[in-house]
């Protein structure tokens, strides 16, 4: 089987920002999403001020968007950058079981219904036949997604 070619990335960084988008204009329910991105750049220093200058422009081009700030940042230690390479990796020292871990850090917060909390579904395409919400449990039958 043939290998698939690689490019050389050296050096690359992976900066996870994070931007805040009202789930209303009132209220205190708040979306928040992590973007993490790939800087190339000739060093760290650097690739954070690229990093920044990207995340407001994205924030900027988005509507009702909010750029939090830098989260977490890494430096891309392989050489190549292809299938299967690793973009992204933090660790975190905890005194936590596997499950509290999870819980803690990665909880479950996607509402059963949207509509039951006052809000409005959003609408992807789950199997061309079905539509489901991406904030919550909720999947109907049709096309609702072609509606919005």
């Amino acid at each position: 089987m043939k290998k698939k070619k690689q490019r050389y990335i050296e050096p690359w960084y992976a900066v996870k920002c994070l931007f805040q988008n009202p789930e209303t204009k009132t209220g205190p329910r708040q979306r928040y999403e992590e973007r993490i991105i790939l800087v190339k750049s000739n060093n760290f220093p650097n690739a954070l001020k690229k990093a920044d200058r990207e995340a407001k422009k994205y924030a900027k081009d988005s509507s009702n968007c909010k750029y939090v700030g830098r989260i977490c940042d890494f430096h891309l230690f392989d050489n190549y950058v292809g299938d299967l390479t690793e973009i992204y990796s933090e660790i975190r020292r905890s005194n936590l079981s596997p499950k509290e871990y999870i819980a803690k850090y990665y909880p479950e917060d996607r509402l059963d219904d949207c509509e039951k909390d006052g809000l409005t579904h959003r609408w992807y395409n789950k199997d061309n036949k079905n539509s489901a919400c991406y904030e919550c449990n909720v999947v109907k039958p049709g096309r609702l997604w072609e509606e919005e």
